[in-house]
């Protein structure tokens, strides 16, 4: 079935400041498209029905066993990564990508379907590049993703980057014969998925007290200070953030760093702080009704988006 097997490695990636973050990596290189429509005779058929059988052999054994780890470890992490052969869209043969995926190809559109396999299903992070940044492999000056990245729920939320690392597939062939350079080691261009782990709340080691919330209701403006106080014996180690959960409606933070999900925060610009030290945070909203302003602070330690 494969010429070359699917690895898979199970690694735990392990941050200074204690946090663990588990992650399960399947790196692939599927059968290529070559003689995918060839009509030379291969045993009992032609070579081109051969390469279509095996292809969606291979695209059918991969979403069975991610399927089978799925079931198994619902929270497992999963990432499929690597030269799959297969464009972004379906070619008109076998749907590789969407039958990995959990979102095959109906049979009308291609010659060879395969049934859905994979529940929930997996995103493909090549969807989030810019549409020019879009191709891993240039074939006859046609610019074309063959690799790509398939992430499952579990592991989608900690996505925080997708890019492509340059220096093969726009580097002349000749380049191979420069001992001095690495362009064109490869004809395809590598793609680099990038992983945050979960932040770990620290709101039981701490005193988070908002303060002084005044405003002008004709601007819509109003500002305040959330008091942070360690409340622990050990020091709290950064990045530090502060959530504003249960925000008010239609109230904004003015000067939030991003979003955890639904959760507006900001980065604390002290890296750590002592036991029983205190930081005073200025906050600023914009509350255009004029509302009663209410949150409830959490205190995270860790990577946000």
């Amino acid at each position: 079935m494969f010429d070359r097997p699917p690895l898979m490695l199970e690694a735990t990636v392990s941050y200074v400041d204690g946090t663990l973050f588990p992650i399960t990596v399947i790196v692939n290189h599927l059968r290529t498209l070559i003689g995918v429509d060839s009509e030379e005779p291969s045993g009992t058929g032609t070579e081109g029905a051969r390469v279509r059988a095996k292809r969606q052999a291979g695209a059918e054994h991969l979403a069975s066993f991610v399927q089978a780890r799925q079931e198994a470890r619902p929270d497992e992490r999963l990432v499929l990564i690597g030269d799959f052969n297969a464009f972004e869209l379906k070619d008109g043969y076998v749907d590789v990508i969407g039958t990995i995926a959990g979102q095959p190809a109906p049979p009308d559109e291609v010659v060879l379907a395969s049934e859905d396999l994979v529940n929930p299903d997996l995103a493909n992070l090549v969807a989030a590049l810019p549409q020019e940044e879009r191709y891993t492999f240039v074939f006859d000056g046609n610019a074309q993703v063959l690799d790509h990245v398939l992430v499952n729920s579990a592991a989608a939320p900690f996505v925080r980057d997708v890019a492509v690392a340059r220096g093969n597939a726009d580097a002349p062939e000749v380049a191979r014969n420069d001992a001095s350079s690495a362009f064109r080691l490869s004809d395809h261009d590598v793609l680099a998925a990038y992983f945050g782990a979960p932040p770990t709340e620290l709101t039981e080691q701490a005193w988070l007290l908002p303060a002084g919330i005044h405003g002008d209701p004709r601007s819509g403006l109003y500002e305040g200070w959330v008091v942070v106080q360690n409340r622990s014996r050990a020091t709290l180690a950064g990045p530090l953030h502060l959530g504003f959960d249960q925000l008010t409606s239609g109230v904004t933070l003015v000067d939030a760093t991003g979003m955890f999900g639904d959760l507006p925060f900001v980065t604390l610009e002290a890296s750590s702080l002592r036991p029983w030290g205190v930081l005073i945070l200025p906050v600023r909203f914009a509350n255009p009704d004029t509302a009663r302003i209410q949150f409830v602070p959490r205190l995270f330690r860790g990577l946000l988006p």
